[in-house]
This record gives structure tokens, C-alpha cells and sequence, in this order.
């Protein structure tokens, strides 16, 4: 829902990768592509064939949970773009996307918060942690199952691969399945690029204890330096609460215009959705402490929406609220509720 209003055309397609064996995938990609106009931007849509091997797609959560999982390695094979913004389907963005929240020069943004020896703790339970390291035969440096949309140059996805099935001496990647499975594919794919591509990406690693605790949990061959732990502004969250999306639309709506009256409640309210993932997952306790860490970031999120605004102006984004009606419309045919929105105009 969150995309109609604060994801620019300019910036690419929405592309979906669907199953290429579903009929009920194929008819949903027709609808779909019926929307695209009064939503406001194009769909990308593609269908995946089935692994040779379907029995590495069980998971406790299901089939589906597996597929997913296996296609996030494959993204590349379907994507033209040389970049990717690769996010789950349950994530909210709160305010428009700029360019420059995906680029900073030539360099892709990452962001992540790691939640001390607790959170590799939950990581070692669900057997991330050793996953990603067999598959690299790197250790696991952060939590990357901390913001959305994860961008990716296309080409990292396929040398990753390639990386996993050689380290692994397998020829075939249904045997990386079978050897690894739980996994974690942004975990193992953004964990490569730190430690084999890491001057391609901006890194803004946050961890909720010093860096120096940090590092001496890692082995010695492996240390985060303090210029991978800048802030940097979030522009999703994880969750579907409703005014969350009001609240990014009123602020944005403050700076470039009037107002409806129903904003009245985030008037003069500072968007610190920016600096959250999800509730457990928030910087306002490391990179947005109290005093001198809190004015630093509000000066971010002004930065930001400074920045916005110069690309509202150029006709990137018109924060038409009718699209999020037209696509309440189109989800209610396909049997979906979503959140209701009152009418703001």
C-alpha cells in the first residue's frame, strides 16, 4: 500500500517473481497489470519455474516460505536492473524514496542494528549464524534482517552464489539447500558483500553495545570499523500499522504544502519512524541516545525531507492519497483488506 505514495516510478518497476507453474499466479499478474495506471506505476512481473529438486523447498512455515527463500538467490536472474531493492512483502515505507537514500556517490546504502550477543544468540537458534558461515566461510559480522528494502547491486547476488557453491565444492545449488537449510538469504547475501565487496556498499552498521564489544565477539581476522557505523535514516518499517503510513504522509505533506486538517496530530511531529525497524529493532538508544545523539538525528530526518522536497517539485512524487483508494479497490477484488485510511482531502 505504502508504495503508491512514496515509491517514484523514476526510481523503477515494481517487479514481482511469481510461480511459473500457478495458474492462480498467471491471472493475478493479468489483474494486476489492469491497476497499473490508476496506481500509478508499473509492475515487472516474472515467472519462476520449480528447482529440479522441489524437496528442498520444505519448511516448517511451508512450501512457499521455502520457495521464497530459494528465490532470493536468484533474483538476479530475472531482474534487469543492475540494482535491486529487495524487501518482504509485510514491510511499510514511511516517507518517499529518494535516490539518495539508495546511493550515497557510486555506493549502495546498508543498514542494519544488531541487538548485542542476544541477538546472535536468537541467530545460533535458528541456525543463521552457522548457516551463513558454512556458506561463506565467513562469520556472521551483523543482523541484516534489519531494514528494508535491502539494496543489492544484481551482480553480488550472482558472484555470492557462485562464492557458496565453491566454497561448498558443490556444482549445484539444490545441494547448498539441503546442506544449509535454515537459512537466512539477506543474512548470507549482505554478510558476503561486507567481506567481499565491502568498498561497493556504504555501510551504517548500529549494534546496541560499543564497537569494541562488538569486535571482540568476532575473530580476529574480522573488525567493523567505526566509519561502517554512521547513522543513516530507515524509510521502512516492519509492521502494518496503518498510522504509520499516516503519520510518514502528514510529515511529507508538511513539506511541501498545505496540510489537510486531519494532520492536525503529527503538525509539528519529528518522523523518528525513520530511525526504527520494527519496535525491538530502533536506534533511539544507540545512534539516537538522548542529547547529542538525538539532535543528530532530527538534523537527518530534516536533511531528508529537505532533500524530498526538491524531488516533489520536479515531479517525482505528487502524495496523491487516490491511489491508496484505488488500491483498496483492487485488493478488496482479490479478496485482501487492508488498513482503512480516511479520506484526507
Amino acid at each position: 500500500m505504502s508504495a503508491v505514495l512514496f515509491w517514484s516510478p523514476k526510481l523503477g518497476p515494481i517487479t514481482l517473481i511469481l510461480d511459473k507453474e500457478s495458474k492462480a499466479d498467471h491471472k493475478m499478474a493479468a489483474r494486476l497489470r489492469k491497476h497499473e495506471q490508476e496506481l500509478g506505476f508499473k509492475f515487472d512481473i516474472i515467472f519462476e519455474p520449480l528447482p529440479n529438486d522441489t524437496t528442498i523447498l520444505r519448511s516448517f512455515r511451508g512450501r512457499g516460505y521455502g520457495r521464497q527463500l530459494w528465490s532470493s538467490f536468484f533474483m538476479d536472474l530475472y531482474v534487469n536492473a543492475s540494482v535491486i531493492g529487495w524487501t518482504d512483502t509485510d514491510v511499510l515505507f514511511t516517507t518517499p524514496v529518494t535516490p539518495e537514500n539508495i546511493f550515497n556517490g557510486r555506493r549502495l546504502r546498508v543498514l542494519s542494528f544488531t541487538r548485542d550477543k542476544a541477538a546472535l544468540d536468537r541467530a545460533h537458534q535458528l541456525q543463521w549464524y552457522e548457516s551463513t558461515k558454512d556458506a561463506i566461510g565467513k562469520e556472521m559480522v551483523a543482523d541484516f534482517m534489519s531494514y528494508f528494502p535491502a539494496y543489492v547491486w544484481r551482480d553480488t547476488i550472482t558472484n555470492c552464489r557462485n562464492h557458496i557453491m565453491k566454497h561448498m565444492m558443490v556444482s549445484q545449488f539444490e545441494d547448498v539447500f539441503r546442506k544449509l537449510y535454515p537459512i537466512s538469504p539477506v543474512n548470507i547475501i549482505m554478510n558476503y558483500a561486507y567481506h567481499f565487496e565491502h568498498n561497493r556498499y556504504d555501510w551504517h552498521l548500529d549494534f546496541n553495545e560499543s564497537l569494541e564489544a562488538h569486535n571482540s565477539e568476532l575473530l580476529p581476522d574480522v573488525n567493523v570499523t567505526v566509519n561502517d557505523t554512521f547513522p543513516d535514516v530507515h524509510v521502512a518499517i516492519h509492521t502494518n500499522r496503518s498510522d504509520a503510513l499516516l503519520q510518514g504522509y502528514c510529515v511529507a505533506k508538511r513539506y511541501v504544502g498545505r496540510q489537510p486538517t486531519s494532520c492536525e496530530r503529527f503538525a509539528e511531529s519529528i518522523n523518528f519512524l525513520m530511525f526504527e525497524f520494527t519496535p525491538a529493532k530502533s536506534h533511539m538508544k544507540t545512534w539516537c541516545s538522548p542529547d547529542k545523539g538525538r539532535n543528530d538525528c532530527i538534523r537527518r530526518i530534516e536533511a531528508h525531507y529537505q532533500n524530498f522536497r526538491k524531488y516533489y517539485d520536479a515531479g517525482w512524487y505528487d502524495l496523491d492519497l487516490g491511489r491508496v483508494t484505488a488500491l483498496e479497490r483492487a485488493a478488496k477484488l482479490e479478496h485482501v483488506t487492508c488498513p482503512h485510511l480516511r479520506n484526507f482531502d
